[in-house]
């Protein structure tokens, strides 16, 4: 199983709603630490990176759209 959550959960003993609430936390963390770096390098950036950046940008929210709409994520559990 690939589940952030799950393997926290797992890994440190703790229940699904503080394993959750961890991973919230690491995403956050995580987003943050890609816009500082985008920013700095943006500035200087030659368009192809300026176009590799937007594309990066398009995956992430592709990724977020898909999980919405997946049964995977909005079916109710067997």
């Amino acid at each position: 199983m690939h589940s952030l959550p799950a393997v926290l959960s797992a890994e440190f003993g703790i229940g699904v709603n503080e394993a959750l609430q961890r991973t919230a936390v690491m995403h956050d963390q995580e987003v943050a630490r890609y816009t500082a770096a985008e920013r700095a390098v943006r500035e200087h950036a030659s368009p192809q990176l300026h176009r590799y950046l937007a594309d990066l940008r398009f995956w992430m929210r592709g990724n977020l759209d898909w999980s919405v709409e997946t049964e995977r994520y909005t079916r109710p559990a067997a």
